[in-house]
């Protein structure tokens, strides 16, 4: 699984209105905003997920923009 792959699945998880309000946050972090309780799991799981993905090593890559870094 790629990080594209798992910023997908949030994608499709959580509306838009939302992930625009959190997305300065981790996965990890948005599990734990109330607002977001019901997609908590999902979350949790694409946090995960994205830990076990070595970082690439590229200035300006998609990682970095990605998950409010």
């Amino acid at each position: 699984m790629t990080h594209l792959e798992i910023y997908q699945i949030v994608k499709g998880l959580i509306p838009p209105d939302l992930r625009e309000k959190y997305d300065h946050l981790c996965y990890g972090e948005m599990a734990e905003v109330a607002e977001l309780s019901q997609w908590a799991e999902g979350l949790r799981w694409a946090q995960e997920q994205w830990e076990k993905i070595p970082l690439q090593e590229e200035p300006g890559s998609f990682n970095e923009s990605m998950q409010g870094g």
